[in-house]
């Protein structure tokens, strides 16, 4: 088996509720409230996120029939075997998250008296808390710009809960990392220049001098004295803390605070992406399959370094070849030519890995005025070909996935033009398209578009087709250009023998129907370009002998019946047979001449028996005659 090994975490949309003999399940676990408010909007955020997995609310507390042994046993019902926790708070660093982590059976040490563990055989894993990720700083950024006025002259100071035990320096760490991305975020990619984004804690040790510096009232009555402070609550949901402790702690002074409906991070799309990713982090990354000749080939994405154009590259292979009816199951190397908009080298090595180093198949075509300086949405633009059949599906990224002036970052980073600060905010918001690739769910990555070929299937083996009219180019030699067959056979009824094309005949001749073998394990495609009619052209004729003749159809378009197509010699044969199916080698049905509608199984009559465009057909005739064609 070959292996295509590119470090990433695990998980992606492409996945089902079964993980190999594990059936996953998802608890997020919330403090809880006596607010019947505050639970819904837990309720609403978790009901907004993308998962292919049960999922079910664990409440630390207060809340009845809704804890998380509660939630452990409901997802058991549905037959969960597995549990991704997700616990949603700000902090990792909160002194709940010992609460959680025994209550799951995680440690066993009881942090306090009074708490009850799971009863449970199912494997339960826990995620982080919030902390400072990216999204969470985007939900930030987007709260202080409602009430930015004169960016320049205005701090936006982050509330947070805080701890007066000894985990402060853990609050620290990540409210100083989440407040650096919330300024980049405004500063960069939103274009409000915002004079700093600072933090402060509702909660610290005050008998620590040094400590009550990070006070969130101290960190204001600072902050004001140079300029007007915009207060951000970070909190899960509204209640006490954003509703009236704040206001209390901050009386008297000047500064802006959010309007109710936008004091905490719910609402807001990002906590659902935050869940979706924590849950994908956990589980198994879905990997690609595709034949090489008859070997099956498992292409995973485990232990090699990746970039963001590697996992653009892989999560549209994946989603291209989503599409079975298209690849007709599983893509065979060989088979498969991608032409990508994008030039850079990881977008290549991956997509050549998966094609097998067939650079042949491989194309980079790219926007007017892009090259590898110069990137812009629409580079993020991939077509998958079936060869075989001219079919193709083409994948390119949402611009909901893309993050204001990333490219113009990125632009000036490659000129060498960049500040510090630049470089860094490109960093950030590059990092964020690249978790949302990695394991965002697919629908809401992609703009997906098929195109189906109309033109001439050739099954793996031995196909009996027709050309329903004069060929602008009819050389068998042409048609047949781009398929790798073995024979091409015409049966001469007058002479009783087999000749074969490109020796006793060159050319394909309308109503004529031939015996083409496949030599791939898999279908081909004869484009609709190689079939282009001549112009201007005679209807078709052919004279017909007595005994087994094989005939093609003469309409390109429309499919009629045996009585209707046969009727220039309605009195010279008695039976027809076809269409002949290259994959149970059988054909469909006998049409009897002079008969009506079904006799018995594949026999009808031939004003049942359908005759339709590229298909061959054996006919019985009793005397000699001239078929015309349409």
């Amino acid at each position: 088996m070959v292996v295509l090994t590119i470090s990433l975490p695990a998980g992606a949309s492409d996945s089902s509720e079964e993980s190999g003999s594990e059936t996953i399940g998802v608890l997020v676990v919330a403090h809880g409230s006596t607010s019947e408010t505050w639970c819904n909007a837990v309720r609403t955020a978790v009901e907004d996120t993308n998962l292919d997995y049960p999922i079910e609310i664990g409440f630390l507390e207060m809340v009845e029939n809704e804890t998380l042994p509660d939630a452990v046993d409901k997802l058991e019902e549905q037959g969960v075997t597995k549990i991704v926790a997700v616990p949603l708070f700000i902090s990792s660093n909160s002194g709940h998250i010992g609460e959680i982590q025994y209550i799951l059976g995680l440690t066993s040490e009881a942090p306090e008296e009074g708490l009850v563990q799971v009863d449970t055989e199912s494997e339960i894993i826990m995620t982080g808390a919030m902390d400072d990720h990216s999204f969470i700083a985007k939900i930030i950024a987007d709260r202080a710009a409602e009430l930015v006025q004169d960016a320049e002259n205005e701090t936006v100071i982050l509330a947070l809960h805080g701890t007066t035990g000894e985990d402060l320096e853990g609050w620290n760490e990540s409210s100083a990392s989440l407040s650096d991305k919330a300024k980049l975020i405004l500063r960069h990619s939103m274009g409000i220049n915002i004079e700093d984004v600072r933090y402060g804690f509702i909660n610290v040790d005050e008998s620590n001098e040094e400590l009550t510096s990070f006070e969130i009232s101290n960190v204001v009555s600072n902050v004001s004295e140079s300029s007007h402070a915009i207060i951000i609550p970070v909190f899960a949901c509204e209640g006490y803390y954003t509703n009236t402790k704040i206001p209390r702690l901050l009386e008297d002074m000047d500064y802006s605070y959010p309007e109710e409906g936008s004091r905490a991070l719910i609402p807001h799309s990002n906590v659902g992406d935050w869940i979706e990713v924590m849950v994908a982090r956990e589980l198994s990354y879905p990997e690609i399959s595709i034949y090489d000749d008859e070997e099956l080939v498992t292409i995973s994405f485990d232990d090699l370094e990746a970039c963001l154009c590697g996992v653009c590259a892989y999560r549209s292979s994946l989603e291209a070849f989503s599409f079975e009816d298209v690849w007709e199951g599983i893509p065979h190397r060989g088979d498969v030519s991608i032409i990508s908009a994008h030039p850079s080298d990881g977008h290549e090595e991956v997509f050549l890995y998966i094609l097998g180093n067939l650079t042949e198949d491989y194309t980079i075509d790219a926007p007017e005025g892009t090259d590898e300086t110069y990137i812009i949405p629409e580079n993020y633009d991939y077509t998958f070909i079936q060869k075989s059949s001219g079919d193709s599906i083409e994948v390119s990224i949402s611009d909901d996935v893309f993050y204001d002036n990333m490219y113009e970052l990125r632009t000036k980073a490659k000129l060498g033009t960049a500040t510090a600060e630049e470089k860094s905010a490109f960093k950030l918001l590059k990092s964020m398209m690249q978790e949302k690739m990695t394991y965002g769910p697919s629908e809401e990555l992609f703009d997906v578009s098929t195109s189906l070929s109309d033109g001439l299937p050739i099954s793996s083996g031995w196909n009996f087709i027709s050309v329903p009219s004069e060929l602008n180019d009819a050389s068998v030699d042409s048609v047949f250009e781009d398929i790798e067959y073995d024979v091409v056979l015409y049966y001469n009824t007058s002479s009783g023998m087999w000749e074969q094309g490109g020796v006793d005949f060159t050319e394909l001749e309308p109503l004529k129907a031939y015996w083409i073998k496949n030599s791939l394990g898999y279908s081909q495609f004869v484009s609709s370009d190689k079939l282009k009619p001549a112009v201007p052209a005679v209807p078709a004729t052919i004279s017909l002998h007595k005994g087994w003749n094989a005939i093609g159809y003469s309409d390109a378009a429309d499919s009629l019946s045996a009585k209707m197509t046969l009727q220039s010699m309605d009195d010279s044969y008695s039976l027809i047979k076809g269409p002949y199916y290259s994959e149970t080698m059988s054909y469909g049905y006998v049409g009897h001449n002079g008969e009506t509608g079904v006799i018995s199984g594949s026999h009808v009559g031939t004003d049942s028996f359908e005759m339709a465009p590229y298909n061959g057909y054996w006919i019985l005739v009793t005397q000699e005659t001239i078929l015309y064609g349409f």
